[in-house]
């Protein structure tokens, strides 16, 4: 006869407890009767003729059942009973053994920090719950997110379990293969590959790090390392929309303080239609999820509102906080910013750790370059969590989840700090809503109902004749205020709660970034969405630029909103600038958000096949290395389709036409 290890006994053998439950239909009284005859107590009512009964004669654990007990069934009052068997549960924890997440001081809470040996106690306060998503069983399975950046390395030993070809392209090439143009020289293209280690490096093989969303599917869109134009932009923007549900963007125009909304500083036309069809019909109609680094212009004074990327309402623009939670160098102040992620700080704090070129680990990863990717894994394991969540549900969550922590945000006259909005919502021009909470955000998303369909409502103010001087008396304590009424009249797809309000103006003035202005909305909130900018020589004015707020989140639209006007050229510490003057010329307010009388949208994906799959905007690519022609890429307003011999000819776009983009890591030059 052969022995079993005691080990494996315990395995197959039960070990019971002292209690048991019956079900009966015949009332208490029967059961005291029952438990009576066999000395058993009766503890509870479980639920509805389910009784609980324990027998204290009885031994806590035995490794046999009651003998005395089985007859319990005979008993013609019970329908059925079992006595208690000890079940093997254990916590479905995360176990991270990769070698570098002892430096993830923005993910692990059990990080020590090696200078101070100061150790965070599993404290929520200093990370962004990202364990605590994955401690809810999110790890990101299922969800799809590209880099739109200068490539990602396929082949890379933390990336190559998660890389998903059909998530991947060479714009620049025009070939399927992502893989970036090394160099023997310097790392110049290994932005892309950073930031895809940020979202989906693979957990506990023993490499580097694990990605936020470590079981997500990750790609590459190769479209930096060449000639930036706008048929560039839209291809990558609007590549595979039914496959690719997050795309990633850490890049943008030059922050360099001087720069303004333009066809040559955001989306131009194929990119905003790009951008547009994401949303209306990406993700089988729920919507593509565009993430963006809001810039890191902050030591030029720079202002995220001015760049088109970050104030587009198909985008969430992410800015940064430190270890610290203070403001980095680079940040810029903006109402356009939603949420906030941590990254890297001065030269001397601990920066993000990540998948580098050649196989290799960073530690050096920095800026809203970073803020960028790691709410992408975030919403990654939102979207795990539920789906079916819109492109506006997602930022709903967003919005309600954000946490103010003790992120510092100091006051002055380009920025008001940390205010409350009419619903009761903390928001900041520097961190939006605040620092993404993953665990949170999951939670919330299980059991989400997705918000109405979006209306909208405009307002023009001021246009024609009825333009506004703007003088150099109209400094900080002075502003010119115009002030306007919103009523339900004036909108008639009748909006009861803000997402997002649009502003476009045109402008006159002598220096353009002495000129700076504030939108108050009817329950008192204010927002700067033209923030005035010390480098910013211009002469042009503004001729149609859009800006956009979140700041209005949730509020009613209806009532007195006024608009405050500035000149803010006497405040600058170098020379006096006081005698700059112009005119306002045309403004208008376009107001989106919901109304309570419509009901939830009720848009569920569908599983697609691979030629479904590339009958998007722009075809996925198949492992068989095969890029279709694209069908179409807009509809112009008269909807008359673009066929691809038009695209044949827009690439050959002049010189005087590409853009330049800008990485935004926080060391750039």
């Amino acid at each position: 006869m052969k022995l079993l290890p005691s080990s494996l006994l315990s395995l197959i053998s039960a070990e019971y407890t002292n209690d048991f439950v019956l079900h009966s239909k015949h009332g208490r009284e029967a059961i005291e009767n029952i438990a009576l005859e066999n000395e058993l107590e009766i503890i509870d009512e479980v639920f509805p003729d389910f009784w609980h009964l324990r027998g204290h004669r009885l031994r806590r654990r035995s490794a046999d059942a009651s003998e005395s007990h089985r007859n319990l069934t005979s008993y013609e009052e019970v329908i059925w009973a079992e006595q208690q068997k000890i079940l093997s549960r254990v916590k479905r924890d995360v176990s991270i053994t990769d070698p570098l997440w002892d430096k993830m001081w923005y993910m692990n809470p059990n990080y020590v920090n090696e200078r101070t040996g100061q150790q965070r106690n599993a404290q929520t306060t200093r990370h962004m719950n990202i364990t605590g998503a994955w401690a809810q069983g999110y790890t990101g399975k299922g969800v799809v997110v590209t880099v739109l950046d200068d490539g990602v390395e396929r082949t890379h030993p933390d990336l190559v379990e998660n890389y998903d070809p059909d998530a991947s392209y060479d714009i620049n090439n025009n070939d399927p293969d992502p893989t970036p143009r090394y160099s023997s020289f310097n790392q110049t293209n290994m932005h892309g590959t950073r930031c895809a280690g940020q979202i989906a490096a693979s957990a506990s093989n023993g490499l580097c790090v694990p990605g936020v969303a470590f079981n997500a599917k990750v790609g590459g869109i190769r479209m930096l390392d060449g000639d930036v134009t706008d048929l560039v932009e839209a291809k990558s923007i609007g590549m595979s929309p039914d496959h690719i549900d997050i795309y990633s963007a850490s890049w943008g125009p030059d922050d360099d303080g001087l720069r303004f909304i333009d066809p040559s500083n955001g989306p131009a036309k194929l990119a905003t239609q790009a951008f547009k069809y994401g949303a209306e019909r990406g993700r089988d109609g729920l919507g593509s999820i565009f993430v963006w680094a809001s810039g890191n212009g902050g030591k030029y004074d720079d202002n995220c509102n001015c760049d088109g990327y970050a104030t587009s309402i198909y985008t969430i623009s992410v800015s940064a906080t430190t270890m610290n939670e203070d403001v980095p160098w680079y940040s810029e102040s903006c109402a356009s910013t939603m949420t906030t992620t941590y990254s890297s700080g001065g030269f001397t704090s601990p920066k993000i750790v990540t998948t580098d070129l050649r196989g290799m680990c960073t530690k050096e990863h920095t800026g809203t370059s970073a803020s960028a990717p790691m709410a992408a894994g975030i919403i990654a394991l939102m979207l795990e969590a539920n789906p079916n969540l819109t492109w506006r549900d997602v930022q709903h969550i967003i919005v309600r989840t954000s946490k103010t922590n003790n992120l510092f945000d100091p006051r002055d006259m380009k920025n008001p700090g940390w205010l409350t909005n009419g619903a009761g919502r903390q928001y900041s021009h520097r961190y939006g809503y605040g620092l993404m909470d993953a665990g949170a955000m999951t939670e919330m998303a299980k059991n989400w109902i997705n918000v109405p369909q979006q209306r909208i409502c405009e307002r023009s103010v001021i246009s024609g004749s009825s333009q506004v001087a703007i003088t150099s008396t109209s400094y900080f304590y002075n502003p010119i205020i115009v002030s306007f009424h919103v009523s339900q009249e004036d909108c008639p797809t009748s909006i009861h709660k803000i997402e997002h309000v649009k502003i476009k103006m045109s402008a006159a003035f002598s220096r353009r970034g002495d000129l700076q202005m504030i939108l108050v909305s009817p329950s008192g909130t204010e927002s700067v969405i033209v923030g005035a900018r010390r480098y910013d020589n211009s002469k042009q004015g503004y001729y149609g630029h859009e800006f956009m707020t979140v700041h209005m989140w949730d509020e009613s639209p209806y009532g007195e909103w006024h608009l405050k006007i500035m000149n803010m050229g006497s405040t600058w510490s170098q020379n006096s600038r006081s005698n700059s003057s112009g005119f306002l010329r045309q403004f208008s307010l376009q107001i989106h958000g919901t109304t309570d009388g419509d009901r939830p949208q009720n848009i569920r994906r569908k599983p697609k096949t691979k030629d479904e799959i590339r009958n998007g905007l722009w075809p996925a690519v198949s492992r068989a290395y095969r890029l279709p022609n694209p069908r179409y890429l807009y509809r112009n307003e008269k909807g008359d389709t673009v066929k691809h011999s038009f695209l044949k000819s827009a690439i050959k776009t002049p010189k005087s036409k590409l853009k330049p983009a800008v990485l935004r890591s926080g060391y750039h030059g």
